[in-house]
């Protein structure tokens, strides 16, 4: 059976189970990762410009991606 990140990362037809537990499991996980993602980018704000370097990003790409919407 096809992996969870297959599934909701790379939108890839599968053979999903689509029992409602099935189908709870699916979108507690897509929810749980948009999540994730939302304080990730919520914590490039506090990092410093030295930081921010240190990843390759610069202060207007840190802001740039903490503002996009949560589904993005």
């Amino acid at each position: 059976m096809p992996t969870m990140h297959t599934i909701l990362e790379t939108g890839a037809e599968a053979d999903i189970d689509t029992r409602p537990a099935g189908l709870v499991a699916i979108v507690s996980a897509w929810i749980a990762k948009r999540a994730q993602l939302r304080r990730t980018r919520a914590d490039l704000l506090d990092l410093s410009d030295h930081q921010l370097r240190d990843i390759g990003l610069t202060p207007q790409q840190a802001v740039r991606e903490a503002l996009l919407p949560w589904w993005r």
